[in-house]
């Protein structure tokens, strides 16, 4: 794995900030490190609403498999990517958690959060 990532999470924070009378949102860092981000799968799917014919996706984040679990809507974001650099900065949403054993990596369904 070449590209490097790091994965947040949002939380509500249990200290209440006394200003706004609310409890803040807090982002905490769950991974950074080693990733791949792969597109395992292509399927084409026709709407009948619109009768239009669109492509529907499956991204596949990839860490190494002794990595802390990710839960669905944690946040990864491309920090390094030597093969394809215009994938700095992109981030993605976690969907679905990863299940399986005997694996050499851990796989997350992810899709796109920055409308690239």
């Amino acid at each position: 794995m070449r590209d490097r990532c790091k994965v947040t999470r949002s939380v509500v924070s249990d200290v209440l900030d006394e200003d706004s009378g609310t409890y803040p949102t807090v982002e905490t860092t769950v991974y950074e490190g080693k990733c791949r981000l792969k597109q395992p799968r292509m399927a084409a799917k026709e709407l009948e609403a619109a009768g239009q014919l669109l492509v529907s996706t499956s991204l596949e984040l990839q860490v190494p498999v002794d990595s802390d679990d990710f839960a669905a809507g944690d946040i990864a974001q491309m920090v390094r990517s030597p093969d394809r650099p215009r994938q700095v900065g992109r981030s993605f949403k976690v969907i679905g958690p990863f299940d399986g054993s005997q694996t050499t990596k851990l796989r997350y369904r992810v899709e796109a959060f920055d409308e690239r």
